[in-house]
Formats: C-alpha cells, sequence, structure tokens
C-alpha cells in the first residue's frame, strides 16, 4: 500500500519534465508548389522570458520529393524589431537515402531543430518567415510547414 503514494510521486514528476509545446502552428502549401517568393509566416507571442525554448521547423513532402533536403532562408523578427537571418540545410533522407520522419501515407512528416534551449529576452510577439530556397523558382512534392515552440523545465 506504501508503494502506490511513493509510484504517484514519480509519476508527476516525470510528467513535469516532459516539454510543454506553446506553439505549434502549420501553414497548407498549395498542390501548386512553394514558389520561391511564397513567405510562410509564424507569430507566436511569447510573455514567459525566464524559461528556456526549443524551436523546430516541421515540414510534411510527399513520397515524389526529388531530393534529399530542402533550403530555407528563416528570418526573425523580434518585438523590439531586431532581425535575424539564418539558412537551414533542412535533411530529410539519411545518408543511405531513406525518409526520415513519420510516414503518413504518402507524405512524410520532419522536425528539425531550429534553436535549443532558446531565451526570449523581450516579451511580445516574434515572427519568424520561412522561404524556400531551391535554385528553381517552385519546390513541389511539399505538403506544409510548421514551426512548434516548446518549454524546457
Amino acid at each position: 500500500m506504501r508503494e502506490i503514494p511513493i509510484l504517484i510521486i514519480i509519476l508527476i514528476s516525470l510528467c513535469g519534465c516532459q516539454p510543454q509545446s506553446i506553439y505549434d502552428e502549420s501553414v497548407e502549401i498549395p498542390e501548386t508548389g512553394w514558389h520561391k517568393n511564397n513567405v510562410v509566416k509564424f507569430s507566436p507571442e511569447i510573455s514567459d522570458t525566464t524559461s528556456l525554448y526549443n524551436i523546430a521547423i516541421k515540414l510534411k513532402h510527399q513520397n515524389n520529393y526529388q531530393y534529399s533536403n530542402l533550403w530555407l532562408f528563416v528570418k526573425l523578427t523580434t518585438p523590439n524589431q531586431n532581425i535575424l537571418i539564418d539558412t537551414v540545410n533542412f535533411l530529410l533522407t539519411t545518408h543511405d537515402h531513406f525518409w526520415l520522419g513519420k510516414k503518413q501515407g504518402n507524405s512524410h512528416l520532419v522536425s528539425a531543430g531550429f534553436g535549443d534551449s532558446v531565451k526570449f529576452v523581450n516579451p511580445g510577439i516574434y515572427t519568424f518567415e520561412i522561404q524556400q530556397g531551391l535554385r528553381g523558382d517552385v519546390a513541389n512534392s511539399i505538403d506544409e510547414i510548421g514551426l512548434t515552440i516548446k518549454t524546457i523545465k
């Protein structure tokens, strides 16, 4: 009987350590493809400036996507209008050319860390703008792009 309260305490403490999602949004890409001029925007509002966060970009692509990666241009605008720009090589396959991520029918959902243990300095709205960076104008066989932010306790 004494084991039950101890077990409950252990379970509660384990649940408290799990990252909590504070933002998880996705945008569907048209069937005609993701044109290089089509910038996808995400605008999470951050109120807690004391916590650390993990930021991930997620991408859902079809099995017939013709490349093993997708270059992304990411622009972050902070609430006080500071701008950070980064280029991300979003890997979609292993070195052996097997798709990464979770298979969903004829598609795969892949998530890649964009920032680990990030501390947002100012409260407010942070705008993430994501643009595909292929040499051609259109990235075909991309279903959606998303952004996830989770707190680390």
